[in-house]
């Protein structure tokens, strides 16, 4: 009988376990597989001049917008979600303290758009036009955290959106603005945004592996730096191996001719919003992505 009780519990254990590890394994594939119902993930790097602010529509019909564009660019950023329908961002990741990522930030929110949280950078010293945007957050009660390497946050059931740099601790904690990466099955995308070449070499060589297009992943999109000379570097651009590169750039921030040729020659297909205009990248998350541009 004491026999026959301890195979009971013991398969009841066997099978409590491979429950569970069926349900790790669902989530994993969940977050890498996208259903073949599911509708697509656009990421839309706008025409703002000299400035950053790339949108992201979710699957689920969520929204998160990375950097905000210049005090500027701050209507062709609110005209652009007005097109879309779009009152409400889920997540607003200031990657940058610069005033042609952030500057818009006031404006947007004035406009009647509701932000439901903020990721900010950690980067120290605080200008005129940050303190503003700052401000005008903390005005609205959005609640907001600093983000530093290895954070993940999620939106929706689909999309993580994982912080590879800077480190939570040392000197590059506040001085490097953020990095992020955003995978959607076969399909993912790095934010290197305003990141200087300093901070590209200690995010090689520190972080690694999440640079690379591994796993799942076929296709990586790089948003680079445009003002950085000697950015993106050669290293950066073998372990990343960008399937194309996105430079947000206008007038008075244009693309080195040296990074143009070492993406040429890394073989990634170059956009660049100053000459093409608005870029769109619609990913189904199980073959390569298409993207097109226009001036809208």
């Amino acid at each position: 009988m004491k026999r026959d009780t301890l195979w009971r519990g013991s398969a009841l254990l066997l099978l409590v376990a491979l429950s569970l590890v069926g349900t790790l394994l669902g989530i994993a594939w969940r977050r890498t597989h996208p259903a073949r119902d599911t509708p697509n993930l656009t990421v839309t790097f706008l025409n703002v001049g000299d400035g950053d602010c790339a949108l992201v529509r979710t699957p689920e019909g969520h929204v998160i917008l990375l950097d905000a564009g210049s005090t500027q660019a701050a209507p062709v950023v609110v005209a652009a979600l007005k097109q879309q329908n779009i009152d409400t961002v889920d997540l607003l990741v200031l990657l940058s303290p610069e005033e042609t990522s952030i500057g818009g930030v006031p404006a947007l929110l004035s406009s009647g758009l509701r932000v439901t949280q903020v990721w900010d950078n950690s980067v120290s010293g605080t200008s005129g036009v940050r303190r503003d945007a700052l401000e005008a957050i903390r005005r609205r009660h959005i609640p907001s955290s600093t983000a530093s390497g290895g954070d993940t946050i999620q939106v929706g059931e689909m999309l993580f959106v994982t912080a590879l740099w800077p480190p939570s601790a040392g000197p590059a904690a506040r001085r490097d603005p953020l990095v992020c990466r955003i995978n959607y099955g076969c399909t993912a995308f790095v934010f290197e945004g305003a990141a200087t070449v300093e901070a590209e070499r200690d995010l090689i060589g520190q972080v690694g592996g999440p640079l690379e297009c591994s796993g799942p992943c076929t296709d990586l999109v790089l948003q680079v730096a445009t003002h950085a000379e000697g950015s993106p570097g050669p290293e950066l651009l073998r372990r990343s191996g960008p399937a194309a590169a996105v430079f947000s750039s206008g007038p008075g921030n244009t693309p080195a001719l040296a990074a143009l040729h070492r993406l040429q020659a890394a073989g990634a297909a170059i956009w660049r919003t100053d000459t093409q205009g608005t870029v769109t990248v619609t990913a189904n998350g199980r073959v390569s992505p298409v993207i097109t541009a226009e001036h809208l």
